[in-house]
């Protein structure tokens, strides 16, 4: 394993035609687009996650871990 990176946040709808490509380096960013999100698209729910790990296929499989953030985005 190599060092750990910070982890990051994405904000997600399970409606969404798109994948989330943006990453929040804090929760409290997140939780703001989150937030602007739901005003603009009421019915729909926005969430946030937490990148924790990636895997990736390497000889062998090398899987990282991203440090976890201090405070609970929720």
């Amino acid at each position: 394993m190599s060092e750990t990176k910070p982890s990051f946040f994405i904000v997600w709808n399970p409606e969404g035609t798109r994948p989330p490509t943006h990453r929040h380096p804090t929760d409290w960013q997140a939780k703001a687009e989150a937030s602007r999100l739901a005003l603009e698209n009421p019915l729909q729910e926005f969430f946030v996650m937490e990148a924790r790990l990636v895997a990736r296929v390497r000889q062998p499989v090398e899987i990282e871990e991203f440090e976890p953030a201090d405070e609970v985005p929720f």
